[in-house]
């Protein structure tokens, strides 16, 4: 164990990595120091997100300020390894029960190994169990009547794609950049599914990983429902509700049982999924495990932006890596009997992954002019090019972007303070409800870290310290700290019974004095333009919030953003985490960084070791 020691020693591993590979040492009698080191850099990069250690190409997930080289002392070269690993008692392979699974040149978790060959194979079922043929002339006729005549005759409109593969497959994928519509897309598949196939489409099911998720998409799917012709079926079995994974598959508070299972399936006709790169491994294993194989399945995302929190990139796997994705012969008439135009002829394929037809790509921008600058930045971020990201962050001529060096003059607690007073400080004028909300919904300061001098905890004490220095938050309220008018908070955990969810955020008002001093309240945006009043010390977990990570920002949209990146290198900072941030945007983006640093988040790409892609796409 002194290799595994030293690991530990030199913070390239926790305990509970260590501790695991003293378990495999001790219950199934393994002495060799590189099986054992092999078996705690498994358990430390699932912990970071990866699905497995890739032997052949561990300098990615060994890249960071804890490891000195891409290859850590006393790990041999692959191949020796994978001879000792497949020596060793504690190592299966497909079908053995060991703590540890050998596949290739790739080291599993048992249980991930079992994750991945189980979304595989569902997915693999689902593309070539096809459902009935469908009537392209039917077909016709709804596209018309739920997308409309296409405005460029002759162009690929791939919404109606999308529709048609939904329409012809139990699987469809759709992904998206911000502004794409595929919520308005998903709306209007659901439509047409409900009006082709009303004896087969009785329960529509909404799900999104996250409660602010759902309750964004249930919001969305209403206000698309009410621009669309419904009749007979399509009226009757539209949905209108939508909830979050875990409590669609009745997951319960251990997280281990669920009401919906291999053995109990989801009674449900169509499940669409919304933000499905938040999806992580374990629960699309259970997402997929609980559908009935004849369960038409719509997953909407955005493979571009940053992957789920756990281990796994499920969409980015799902959709390629490429990103290049053809048709077949067959799929490109079908397209061209029912949409009236024809698929270009360069993404017609003769063969390929089993996701060929599954997978379509929204490609066309309404959130951003196409020449404007968050456009043209988001895909330079998108496509690596730290260069053109940077001439545009810095050209006078883009009033959308500014880049905000640090040194000389423009000191960090100054800028932020600025920041806050110019876009926070309706939070503390008036009673209106409403109007406080909408600050909320226009600004946000956005970090790459929880912590250290540019992290989000900070930074919210920053803002505070502004607020109170600028008289907006009266000194008396000090006695009540954190509490006082004008308190933005974002609620950490679910409370179904308050009907309030992870993500969700507030403003925090007088309710009125009680005998030890000033009661608080929270408002809340209701749907339909609303304010739900919620008692301060009823509700669950929570934080301040002028500031949070790009992470919890995720599904949110904002008229400016203020971007904080750190200023040491980070394998945090990645292309997709910086493109997440641009895209939350919808009118302007400011960033503070050093050069070095943004272009090395640019050039970086974020790396999830995982086989599902090559299960799937070769």
């Amino acid at each position: 164990m002194e290799t595994v020691r030293k690991l530990l020693e030199d913070g390239c591993i926790e305990y509970i990595d260590y501790a695991f590979a003293r378990l495999i040492a001790r219950r199934f009698g393994e002495e060799n120091e590189a099986v054992l080191a092999a078996a705690a850099l498994t358990s430390r990069v699932t912990c970071q997100g990866h699905v497995c250690f890739d032997l052949d190409n561990p300098a990615p997930q060994l890249a960071g300020p804890d490891f000195n080289s891409a290859r850590p002392a006393g790990l041999p070269r692959h191949r020796r390894l994978i001879e000792l690993l497949s020596a060793s008692p504690a190592v299966g392979f497909e079908n053995d029960y060991k703590p540890l699974i050998l596949s290739g040149s790739k080291l599993y978790l048992n249980r991930y190994f079992n994750y991945e060959k189980s979304i595989a194979d569902q997915i693999l079922s689902r593309c070539r169990a096809l459902p009935e043929p469908v009537d392209t002339g039917l077909l016709a006729v709804l596209l018309e009547r739920y997308f409309g005549p296409d405005r460029s005759p002759g162009k690929v409109n791939w919404a109606k794609v999308a529709a048609v593969a939904a329409a012809c497959r139990r699987l469809c994928i759709v992904s998206g950049g911000p502004g794409t519509g595929k919520t308005y897309t998903a709306a209007r598949i659901i439509a047409l599914l409900l009006a082709a196939f009303p004896e087969q489409l009785r329960r529509v099911c909404l799900a999104a990983p996250t409660g602010k998720a759902a309750a964004r998409l249930q919001e969305s799917i209403l206000e698309a429902r009410a621009g669309l012709d419904l009749r007979g079926p399509a009226a009757e079995g539209f949905p209108h509700q939508a909830s979050t994974i875990h409590r669609l598959l009745g997951i319960r508070g251990d997280g281990l049982s669920s009401r919906y299972d291999l053995s109990n399936p989801l009674p449900a006709d169509l499940v669409v999924i919304d933000e499905a790169s938040m999806v992580d491994m374990a629960l699309m294993h259970r997402l997929l495990e609980a559908l009935l194989p004849d369960t038409r399945l719509v997953l909407l995302g955005d493979k571009d932006q940053l992957a789920s929190v756990e281990a796994g990139s499920v969409l980015g796997d799902l959709c390629g890596r490429s990103g290049k994705i053809g048709f077949s012969a067959g799929f490109a008439r079908t397209v061209a009997g029912a949409c009236r135009f024809e698929l270009p002829g360069r993404m017609i394929v003769s063969q390929g992954g089993c996701l060929v037809d599954h997978v379509v790509f929204l490609r066309e921008s309404h959130r951003f002019d196409p020449g404007g600058g968050i456009g043209a930045l988001s895909r330079a971020v998108n496509a690596g090019r730290a260069d053109q990201a940077m001439k545009l962050l810095a050209d006078p001529e883009q009033p959308a972007l500014e880049w905000i060096r640090p040194g000389g003059s423009r000191d960090f607690t100054a800028v932020v303070e600025k920041e806050v007073l110019d876009n926070y400080a309706g939070l503390f004028k008036g009673e209106d409800a409403r109007q406080r909300l909408r600050v909320l919904e226009k600004f946000k300061i956005l970090c790459a870290v929880q912590r250290g001098p540019y992290g989000v905890e900070r930074l919210n004490r920053l803002a505070e310290a502004a607020a109170l220095d600028r008289g907006l938050i009266p000194a008396r309220y000090l006695e009540t700290w954190p509490w006082y008018p004008g308190r933005p908070v974002m609620i950490l955990q679910n409370d179904y019974r308050q009907q309030l969810f992870n993500g969700d955020t507030g403003v925090a008002g007088l309710q009125g004095r009680g005998a030890g001093g000033p009661d608080f309240k929270v408002d809340f945006q209701a749907s339909g333009g609303q304010v739900r009043q919620l008692t301060a010390h009823g509700l669950p977990a929570l934080q301040t919030v002028y500031a949070t990570t790009i992470h919890r920002s995720q599904g949110s949209e904002f008229d400016k953003v203020f971007i904080v990146l750190p200023d040491r290198d980070n394998p945090l900072l990645t292309r997709e985490l910086l493109y997440t941030a641009v895209t939350r945007a919808r009118r302007r983006v400011t960033v503070w960084a050093e050069e070095s640093i943004l272009a090395k988040t640019v050039r970086r790409r974020l790396h999830r070791a995982s086989g599902l892609e090559a299960r799937l796409w070769t």
